[in-house]
């Protein structure tokens, strides 16, 4: 099985409820990118249009390996910013009063072809498709890249120094600033971190919470599933991720969890049930509060342990090994999970 083997494989079409006005503070567009993250495609038309990157905002961060379309608002732009590269495109929509900020979208629309399939992987999508699909709302390969968990537990840990040998051998945009600061003040591994933008530096802080409730719900699906095996009432298959693995119930039917969110964790998240993996990871929910980097403290949230795809058509091409699927994601949900779901 082979997602993402050509950008046009994989679109991701950005579902909001913004109501545009004629006029307004901040200008709206349509921005349209593959192979640049959103942060990326945001640094480039800061530079390229001189615009401080704090006045761009955008609700949802999206994949560089795809063709994504998604909303961003300028501050207080005459809205004639209109460009496009071979890497992406702007348009001009209209105007809002308030800027857009994370999370202010219903959603995503996805169209993607999966390639390279089996028979047996075409036979097991055939008849998962038919049942009603419900998922646990596990975070991707997509929020952790290859160091951004490393970093984030070396931050929480307060161990500066590995934190910062981490960011230099990251593929991120910042890594130049933070050699450069290192070479002029060997021993100031603080002030190094502090040239990345405090918006990217969380990221790496997200990757911690993401992949411990990751760990939690897969513990929580497997130990159901075991206590349950002598009848074999439920039957799980795993799918791997960067940092771990998925737990699949084979029937999807997840309706006997009665556990509906658990915490994205932070200093003041009101539950333990997280305190086991912040162990093995030798934090505890205080390390989340950074004095050093206030801007850095998470005070922790909740996220939803399942959700439903809204499947808008699929087909199956039996001969050339490929099947195409629309559906329809709300925020915050990965589209490679509800895949991997499906072939697990």
């Amino acid at each position: 099985m082979l997602i993402k083997k050509f950008p046009e494989d994989f679109i991701v079409e950005e579902v909001s409820d913004i109501e545009l006005k004629k006029s307004g503070s901040f200008a709206v567009y349509k921005l349209e990118k593959k192979q640049l993250n959103t942060e990326q495609a945001v640094g480039y038309i800061s530079k390229k249009c001189n615009i401080e990157r704090k006045d761009i905002k955008y609700a949802g961060s999206k994949d560089r390996n795809a063709i994504t379309r998604q909303y961003i608002t300028i501050f207080r732009n005459n809205g004639k910013l209109e460009f496009k590269t071979d890497n992406l495109k702007l348009k001009f929509l209209g105007f809002i009063e308030e800027p857009l900020s994370l999370g202010r979208l219903k959603g995503n629309d996805f169209q993607i072809i999966i390639r390279e399939l089996s028979d047996a992987q075409i036979k097991n999508f055939e008849e998962k498709i038919l049942s009603e699909q419900m998922i646990p709302n596990y975070f991707d390969d997509q929020r952790f890249s290859e160091y951004n968990l490393d970093i984030g537990s070396a931050i929480l840990r307060k161990d500066f120094k590995s934190a910062t040998e981490l960011l230099l051998l990251s593929s991120g945009t910042n890594e130049q600033e933070v050699k450069a600061h290192l070479q002029r003040f060997p021993n100031d591994h603080i002030g190094a971190i502090k040239k990345i933008p405090s918006k990217i530096l969380l990221f790496y802080l997200h990757a911690v919470q993401s992949f411990i409730f990751n760990q939690v719900l897969s513990d929580i699906l497997k130990e159901r599933a075991e206590k349950n095996v002598q009848d074999k009432s439920i039957t799980y298959d795993t799918a791997k991720y960067r940092n771990g693995e998925f737990i699949f119930y084979k029937d999807s039917n997840y309706s006997g969890i009665d556990i509906k969110e658990l915490p994205l964790i932070g200093f003041d998240t009101k539950s333990t049930i997280c305190d086991t993996e912040l162990k093995k990871i030798g934090i505890s929910q205080k390390d989340f509060i950074t004095r050093s980097i206030p801007e850095m403290s998470l005070e922790g949230s909740t996220r939803e342990c399942f959700v439903v795809p809204e499947i808008h058509s699929y087909d199956i091409d039996p001969e050339d090994k490929i099947i195409k699927i629309n559906f329809f994601l709300t925020k915050g949900a990965y589209a490679t999970v509800f895949i991997k779901s499906l072939f697990s």
